[in-house]
């Protein structure tokens, strides 16, 4: 038996504004009697790849070729973040083509994401197009992997430029996208899942940047998933990220971490 007042007494706030609605949130709306309520709209982010050795994912990589992987990933990001991902589909190493994607994007979404630019070459292409109609707050930052990461802002809209190579890429949607989205969504800050756990090896790191090493966890030992930053098999082995921050040169072996969970 539950008596009137115990689950939620008259006057008291049940949910909160910001409040992600999970299925635990709907119930407690459905037991107050409240069938729809405000919510902020989703925001609509544009993503857009660049580079001359993309191809789709259905077809067969030849040569230097590589699949288009960035743009699945940040699709599937955006929408675990509460956000539509709008493709704009593989845009090659052209100033002009990459004009006309960013111009589309920015008509029809609330932020975009350009994946790709791997040369110097390439990232001033891009940093120079936000830059034409908006202005570039900071390119290249103080974050490993990521430090090629452009972050701009075109007619009050988020524009960022993010690596070409994928385990880079997912470190800046975490560490620079994921508190952008959340200020979007109108969601309150959210607060990683952590746990401790001892390092099975040393992770060396030099002093002026933020790195994000991946890590696997076996019980409570966290060992490193060293790899180049295009490689995927680190992210799909690994069960989150150790943060080494800009100040120290990295972790012993034996030394107890704090994981950020996937």
């Amino acid at each position: 038996v539950v008596l009137r007042g115990e689950d939620f007494s008259a006057g008291s706030p049940a949910l909160f504004s910001g409040t992600r609605l999970s299925p635990r949130e709907a119930g407690a709306l459905a037991a107050m009697g409240r069938g729809t309520v405000p919510v902020y709209r989703k925001p609509r982010v544009g993503v857009i790849s660049t580079g001359n050795e993309l191809v789709p994912v259905g077809d067969i990589p030849e040569g230097s070729q590589v699949r288009d992987i960035n743009s699945w990933m940040c699709g599937a990001f955006l929408e675990s973040q509460g956000c539509i991902p709008d493709f704009y589909g593989i845009c090659r190493d052209d100033r002009e083509a990459l004009r006309g994607m960013l111009i589309a994007a920015l008509h029809h979404c609330d932020a975009v994401l350009i994946s790709g630019g791997s040369s110097k070459d390439d990232r001033d292409m891009t940093a120079d197009l936000i830059r034409e109609s908006g202005e570039v707050l900071h390119h290249g930052i103080a974050l490993s992997p990521g430090k090629p990461t452009i972050i701009g802002r075109v007619a009050r809209k988020p524009v960022i430029g993010l690596p070409g190579h994928p385990a880079s890429a997912y470190v800046v949607l975490l560490v620079i996208v994921q508190p952008l989205l959340t200020v979007m969504t109108g969601e309150r800050e959210r607060r990683p899942a952590t746990m401790r756990a001892l390092l099975a090896e040393n992770i060396p790191s030099a002093r002026g940047r933020d790195e994000y090493v991946r890590v696997r966890l076996v019980g409570t030992t966290a060992r490193p998933e060293f790899g180049k930053s295009g490689l995927i098999n680190t992210l799909v082995r690994s069960d989150g990220l150790v943060r080494v921050p800009s100040g120290t040169e990295g972790f012993e072996e034996g030394e107890e971490v704090e994981v950020i969970l996937w």
